[in-house]
């Protein structure tokens, strides 16, 4: 009976943990043929789920939708190898909408044939679990230095759950007592105390925005009637007392309440007054290198970092004359930290090279506007000067936008020269100018930054046979970038796919003309380095500031296992890439000629392959009359006491190296049942014997003399009452019931491992029984973080053999080896046989044609032979035999040495020989291999040097 099982790696998660459900699948029917299989999994909607890729033995992942969920059908097809083992994984998260202590149950069902077989055997449960831990914090967001006394300063209340995500809150009142402010303080009611959610993506509630507090005399109150997110920051603005004393201690209390806290509680923090700050940055932004013709671009930017309003800001740009200047863009402003944008009424001056000059505007701090200066400034003039007018600049504004100018250089530059272009900020202090500014120094030459940036946009952890998708490009922002190549080493766990995606972006124009989809070239075993190397080669001259990305994908091999790690190779054709100090880079022969320089190296882009274990066993069987081993379901053929062939192949058909491999084999009886199926009876109506010692390169092998030793059930549960196994092959074949392999070989994945057994038929046993034979294996593997796992064990169908008449044409030679206690006793049926004889029958040429030890026929008897199947002809036997330890009565049937006179074998022959006891029998043999027979070590009553096959013509 086939097997499900579910493991969850954990039992509780929140919103935003994942939970992996694994599915262990064990396919086994010992009687009946499994044409089809599917393992059916219901996921609730509260539940997001992703699968793993199709992966064998897996043929198909199909999704139905119910009303309340989705059923995923993991189908194994149709023709399905039987005796599989397989491990499905299902990874899961609540979704945000999910009442808490929710709980997820997978309970996987089986259908075979179309039918329904099973369920899991355990009932493994997740459950949501929230555990919120809101608090309430309050510090100064503006300015970023203490503030200053008569100063202005903007306070962030941050409502923040540092427990688990999406728990919700209601009701929330947050309250700032004016009483708690010092004398002179007030709260700034130009400014509209306002709220955002700071939270993720995932957790974000845009509704929530922009709620406004409500100002009183006595407080101001802020206010959200539920909130789950992660972070709720509220602002207001208070000035400070003009009285107060550089280096005091300011405190600020807050208060805040909702549903689930009965208690108002309270924040109390402080701040210090620091003395007056004056201050300004600047950060200016520009082309390191161009030549002429090219666009370019610069960026200016301020920031108020100090704790004093500016007055009177001026902030003027002296531009070098070797570009036309073609359009401004004006920048906006907000307030650093808070991100709202500020409004204000500003003006731009210009000056031009002919000494004109104008005024642009007026401009709203919070329009980006762009501006044509060919409608201000005629085609023969350009602009010499840039200055932004503005009335103040708040503590902490910042520019958000930027100031831009933009402009062509010019066609008359000469190479290696430089363009020089200036900025400053100007503002009075005290009535003093005060100046802060900035060169940026743009070199006129063929170089170009190379900037290479990778990454994927599937996740981290991938299967074999799953996709990766990269994504690569490059940035324009320090330089043009000339017919550029981009080259990628996919290792040799990747192959290329394809599925390219083109994207790119020109600051200067919307829809770049001319730009065409790179040439591509996949060239496998580069250089014989056993990974495929993947070019992207552009015939496009990319602006400054222009940016470009190519998606692709590549598959993951299969068996293939570790970690992948790649990066991104860049460089240009047509103007030299520049390889700075701490530039990782890379000097293979990746290139045409025409390429000087090295590769830039981008950063590392990993994956992580996870295991997949999944095996499939099989069984087949030959018997004597067989020409090839046959299948399950199918039946061989054999005499009695015929030779009968089992072999056993395990494949690794996952990603997972199997370090430990066992199989057991209780051996057909009548009345028999399965392995580790062991309420499905295998039908057998006679028992099969070994015929010699199992033997398996680095495995141990242990026999059993009972017919219920200790194993592993279909669980991987003990079964079993008889603790008996033994390293020491039994005296006597008929005692071996079961016998277990260990192989410490490791399997790695696409390998396969095979084991044959030898084992032979009663003698007596009625014609057209059959005996049925199965095994069961337990695989184990290692995990990624080195801990041991097992698949659930399989057994795959049972394999019989049939007892069928001998071929036309040949004769059945049999016997009874038995025991007398006088020298005149007459033989009879009741007689005790002797057990493990080893018997060789010779042709009339001397040449061994099989080898049969005595053993219990089908009724029971001791010590008889049979060699069937034999065809007419002249045979001698040998018995082999101590005659230290025993005497040969029939002198007339065979001698002292154990040889029968010349047996003209016409028809069935039925020779009986007394043996008498001399003395205790320890002596041990070996047989060598023959047509028939197989090599066995066991305990006989033999002289050993009468053992050497080559010697025995000698003796006859």
């Amino acid at each position: 009976m086939s097997v499900v099982k579910t493991t969850l790696n954990v039992d509780s998660v929140n919103y935003e943990e994942i939970f992996t459900c694994a599915i262990d699948v064990s396919l086994n029917s010992l009687d009946e043929e499994i044409s089809s299989a599917y393992i059916k999994l219901f996921i609730p909607d509260f539940i997001e789920f992703s699968t793993s890729a199709v992966q064998k033995p897996i043929r198909e992942i199909k999704q139905e939708k119910t009303t309340d969920g989705t059923n995923v059908i993991f189908d194994f097809g149709t023709n399905i190898d039987e005796g599989v083992a397989t491990q499905i994984e299902i990874t899961g998260q609540f979704k945000l909408e999910t009442a808490p202590n929710e709980i997820y149950m997978p309970n996987p069902e089986l259908y075979t044939n179309d039918t329904f077989s099973t369920r899991a055997i355990n009932q493994s449960i997740v459950t949501l679990k929230i555990e919120p831990n809101f608090q309430l914090s309050r510090k100064i967001v503006l300015p970023e230095i203490n503030p200053a006394a008569g100063g202005e300063v903007y306070f962030c209340v941050s409502l923040e759950n540092l427990g688990d995500l999406g728990a919700e809150l209601k009701n929330i009142v947050i309250r700032i007592p004016a009483s708690t402010l010092s004398e002179g303080f007030k709260i700034d009611e130009t400014y509209t105390p306002a709220g955002f959610d700071e939270s993720s993506s995932t957790f974000k509630d845009i509704s929530q925005d922009g709620n406004i507090a409500t100002i009183t005399n006595t407080e101001l109150i802020f206010k959200l009637s539920s909130y789950k997110g992660q972070k709720y920051n509220f602002f207001y603005k208070i000035i400070l007392s003009k009285n107060l004393v550089e280096g005091e201690q300011i405190p600020s209390v807050a208060y805040w309440i909702c549903d689930e806290r009965h208690e108002e509680d309270m924040e109390v923090n402080s701040f210090t007054i620091s003395e007056p700050v004056y201050n300004a940055e600047i950060s200016s932004y520009g082309p390191l290198y161009t030549i002429k013709n090219e666009l370019f671009n610069y960026a200016h930017n301020v920031t108020n970092t100090g704790n004093q309003i500016l007055y009177d800001v001026y902030i003027k740009a002296e531009l070098d004359d070797a570009i036309n200047y073609t359009n401004i863009t004006t920048g906006t402003f907000q307030l650093m930290g808070i991100k709202e944008l500020l409004e204000a009424e500003y003006y731009i001056d210009f000056t031009t090279t002919n000494e004109l000059s104008g005024r642009l505007g007026p401009f709203s701090t919070k329009v980006n506007e762009k501006v044509d200066l060919s409608k201000v400034i005629s085609s023969n003039d350009n602009l010499s000067t840039l200055t932004w007018d503005l009335a103040a600049l708040g503590v902490g504004v910042e520019t958000k936008a930027s100031f831009e100018i933009n402009g062509v250089v010019k066609d008359n530059i000469e190479l290696n020269s430089r363009i020089l272009n200036h900025f400053e900020i100007n503002w009075s202090e005290n009535g003093e100018d005060q100046l802060k500014s900035k060169n940026v120094i743009t070199e006129v030459d063929n170089l170009c930054v190379l900037a290479p940036i990778a990454s994927r946009l599937t996740k981290y952890k991938v299967i074999p046979g799953e996709t990766i998708r990269y994504k690569i490009g490059a940035n324009c922002f320090w330089s043009r970038l000339k017919n550029p190549i981009l080259a990628m080493f996919l290792p040799n766990q990747l192959t290329y796919v394809g599925d390219e995606v083109f994207t790119y972006s020109d600051y200067f124009t919307e829809t770049p003309e001319g730009v065409a989809n790179p040439k591509i070239e996949v060239l496998e075993n580069f250089n014989n380095t056993d990974q495929t190397l993947v070019k992207f080669i552009y015939d496009y001259d990319f602006n400054q500031r222009a940016a470009f990305d190519i998606e692709f994908s590549a598959k993951v091999d299969i068996g293939a296992i570790g970690e992948i790690e790649t990066q991104l190779m860049l460089n240009s054709r047509d103007n030299i890439g520049e390889v700075g100090e701490f530039d990782d880079i890379f000097e293979g022969n990746l290139a045409e000629p025409s390429i000087n320089t090295p590769y830039v190296l981008s950063n590392f882009v990993s994956n992580n392959i996870e295991l997949f274990a999944s095996v499939n066993f099989d069984t087949k069987i030959k018997g004597e009359f067989d020409k090839e081993f046959i299948d399950e379901f199918e039946i061989a053929k054999t005499p009695e006491a015929g030779n009968v062939e089992y072999i056993t192949r395990i494949s690794n058909i996952g990603n997972a190296n199997f370090t430990s491999i066992e199989i057991v084999d209780i051996l057909p009886y009548v009345g028999d049942k399965g392995v580790v199926q062991i309420n499905t009876p295998r039908g057998s109506e006679f028992a099969v014997y070994t015929v010699n010692d199992v033997v398996v390169d680095n495995s141990t092998v242990m026999y059993s003399e009972t017919l219920n030793p200790h194993r592993f059930g279909d669980n991987l549960q003990l079964i079993g009452k008889d603790n008996n196994w033994q390293t020491t092959l039994p005296t006597e074949a008929t005692n071996v019931k079961a016998f277990k392999i260990s192989s410490n070989t490791i399997l790695k994945p696409n390998e396969t491992i095979e084991f044959k057994i030898y084992a032979t038929t009663p003698s007596g046993v009625p014609l057209n029984s059959i005996a049925y034979n199965s095994f069961a294996a337990k695989m184990e593997y290692e995990d990624e973080e080195g801990n041991k796992q097992f698949l659930l064990p399989v057994e795959p169908p049972k394999t019989g053999v049939q007892i069928v008449q001998s071929e036309e044409g040949t004769i059945r030679l049999s016997g009874r080896i038995w025991l007398a206690t006088a020298e005149n006793e007459k033989y009879d049926i009741n007689k005790t046989g002797i057990n493990d004889v080893g018997i060789v029958l010779f042709n009339e040429n001397g040449n061994v044609f099989a080898t049969y030890f005595t053993t219990d026929n089908f009724d029971g008897q001791t010590g008889v032979y049979t060699f069937s199947n034999v065809p007419i002809g002249k045979y001698k036997m040998k018995i082999y035999i101590d005659t230290s330890d025993y005497v040969i009565l029939a002198q007339d049937t065979v001698n002292q040495n154990g040889v029968t006179p010349s047996l003209d074998a016409t028809e069935d022959l039925e020779i009986n020989i007394a043996l008498k006891v001399r003395k205790k029998i320890d002596s041990v043999l070996t047989a060598n291999a023959n047509a028939r027979g197989m090599i066995r070590n066991v305990l006989y009553s033999q002289i050993l040097t009468q053992m050497k096959m080559e010697n025995i013509m000698e003796m006859i």
